[in-house]
């Protein structure tokens, strides 16, 4: 399951048993993006390294660079050429659209999920500040 809203739903869908895990997909790095690009693009490894670099200190949903590499589906050159993408994600932020993603709350907390030992896994940092 899904959500944007999190404190919308209905607390007996996300108590445990019912929703095991909760992890938040924050905004990622450039070396995130790298690895979705490799995932779309296996065999273009310099691509995936000019994808890298050409987002330098941008951060962005998962949503957002896999619709860039849906868009660029069969042009691996095209799109590790970002710079529309940073544009455009640059000017919505300007603009005061899509600021509150960099408002939501982080957590640190696993749930652990039946024969798994919870200790051995590592909670997900949460973004630096003024990551946004």
């Amino acid at each position: 399951m899904t959500t944007n809203h999190l404190e919308r739903l209905d607390p007996a869908l996300i108590r445990p048993g019912r929703a095991d895990m909760h992890v938040e997909l924050g905004l990622v790095g450039a070396g995130a993006a790298r690895a979705l690009f490799e995932r779309f693009f296996p065999d273009h490894h310099a691509a995936a390294a000019e994808f890298e670099a050409a987002l330098g200190i941008h951060r962005f949903s998962p949503a957002t660079i896999q619709g860039w590499l849906l868009r660029y589906h069969d042009d691996p050159k095209a799109a590790a050429q970002p710079e529309e993408l940073i544009h455009r994600t640059d000017a919505t932020f300007n603009n005061g659209i899509g600021v509150a993603s960099c408002n939501i709350q982080k957590s640190n907390e696993w749930h652990e999920l039946p024969g798994e030992d919870v200790n051995q896994q590592q909670p997900v940092a949460p973004h630096p500040p003024n990551a946004c």
